[in-house]
């Protein structure tokens, strides 16, 4: 009984007191996550969607003290495989883009943003045998618009949520404050 109430007592006192900061002007933030959702329906994906993101922080106070602006890049990669009584293919889907971020804290210690993402799509594909052709998507430019939120458990490390059209419908991982 009496841990449980330690326990119960250390929880209340991290999600009440921890030390999650809203972003600031000069702030580093590297995300790491892994997507969950595919958008490529296949019958196997062989490396789940992951992804990474750098953003940095170049204005805040916007509009008020819960504003603010900051810019990065993505990296998102996953790679899928398609058999069928002919063949078997395997795509390779990596994505690379500039990010725009928009933060406006609704809640207090809840970094919450949305923004938009302009980047490549590069599609790699392999078959077995080899003379299978099989219509596929192709490398090319690509969009998103995003939101998401970061929840800090300390003042350098958190986790993140970010919906979104991209390598995955939602990332789900943690966030390093440089």
């Amino acid at each position: 009984m009496k841990k449980i109430l330690l326990c119960s007592l250390l929880a209340f006192f991290a999600f009440n007191y921890a030390s999650a900061q809203v972003i600031s002007e000069g702030d580093r933030v590297i995300t790491v996550g892994i997507g969950v959702g595919s958008y490529l329906g296949s019958n196997s994906l062989t490396i789940p969607p992951i992804a990474g993101a750098f953003e940095y922080c170049i204005v805040d106070n916007l509009f008020d003290e819960y504003s603010a602006i900051g810019i990065g890049a993505y990296l998102g990669y996953c790679a899928d495989r398609w058999k069928s009584n002919l063949a078997t293919v395997t795509y390779t889907y990596t994505s690379i883009a500039a990010k725009g971020y928009f933060h406006y804290n609704f809640v207090p210690d809840l970094d919450t943003y949305g923004g938009l993402a302009l980047g490549y799509n590069i599609v790699g594909r392999k078959a077995t045998p080899s003379d299978y052709h099989n219509s596929t998507s192709s490398s090319g430019l690509g969009y998103s618009l995003f939101v998401g939120a970061r929840y800090y458990f300390s003042p350098k490390i958190g986790a993140y949520a970010e919906l979104g059209y991209g390598i995955a419908a939602l990332e789900l991982g943690l966030s390093f404050r440089l």
